[in-house]
């Protein structure tokens, strides 16, 4: 709840936006693709009640989304992100939202009107500050089929940037380890 309050105080003088952070991901299996820092992973409670941990979904793009119901700047990139799912869902890609809501039947209600069609998991302490803490949303990561941190935004963008850095990340080769 506490977390959640800060949030929001934070959104409500910044606009739900924060420093842009360019997210570019290293092209090749350079020394600096090996250098990204491993995703932390989790095991959070989805709105349909089971559990997704993200290390499940290694091998896969993932966007790992954190929002709001209530924030304006994520609410207008979910439909983006359900065409994202649709196109890029059976190419290897997910996507998790975390939502920071304190009122829980509020995001199972704000999804399903919605058609979220991707899963939807709630925030807790632990993730936030695992991911660095959140301190404005959305702010999102894009991790790579090895599990790594290929980037992060903090601030709404538009869904051209999203498939373009999802096609960059999907095109990417998994190194062997």
């Amino acid at each position: 709840m506490r977390t959640a309050f800060v949030i929001l105080a934070a959104c409500l003088i910044a606009g739900c936006e924060g420093e842009n952070v360019p997210a570019s991901a290293p092209a090749s299996k350079s020394a600096e693709a090996r250098d990204l820092k491993e995703a932390p992973d989790f095991n959070l409670l989805s709105i349909d009640g089971g559990d997704i941990r993200l290390s499940s979904f290694k091998g896969k793009v993932v966007i790992v989304d954190f929002w709001a119901t209530w924030c304006g700047p994520c609410v207008k990139e979910i439909p983006g992100f359900i065409n994202l799912k649709n196109t890029y869902g059976d190419k290897g890609f997910e996507i998790i939202g975390i939502s920071v809501d304190s009122d829980k039947s509020a995001v199972v209600n704000f999804a399903r009107e919605r058609g979220i069609n991707y899963p939807i998991v709630y925030a807790d302490d632990a993730v936030q500050s695992s991911y660095g803490g959140i301190r404005g949303i959305p702010t999102t990561f894009f991790i790579d089929r090895e599990g790594r941190i290929a980037g992060k935004i903090v601030g709404a963008y538009g869904e051209d940037y999203f498939i373009r850095r999802v096609s960059e990340l999907l095109a990417q080769e998994v190194e062997n380890e």
